[in-house]
């Protein structure tokens, strides 16, 4: 099976961060992901109280060049738009 790309596998299943890596073999992949960029991965699990403190750069990309911003606008959940001030 081709690997998807990280934008199908966040559209397909929103709630969960880790399914993002689930086509990979080493979870030490996950893990570098998640240490390098929390904040992406907060936006996609819906970590509210982690976003509350997160530093707004919502232009940041991670490695697959998905900005902040793109995920937000993914995951389109009101209570992530308030923590940034997109309403």
């Amino acid at each position: 099976k081709e690997k998807q790309s990280i934008l199908d596998l966040v559209k397909e299943n929103l709630h969960s961060v880790e399914n993002l890596f689930d086509n990979y073999l080493n979870s030490s992949d996950y893990k570098f992901y998640l240490k390098t960029y929390p904040f992406h991965a907060a936006v996609v699990a819906r970590n509210y109280d982690l976003l509350e403190v997160c530093p707004i750069d919502i232009k940041k990309r991670d490695i697959y060049d998905i900005s902040l911003l793109d995920y937000i606008k993914m995951v389109n959940d009101l209570n992530i738009f308030k923590i940034f001030k997109l309403t």
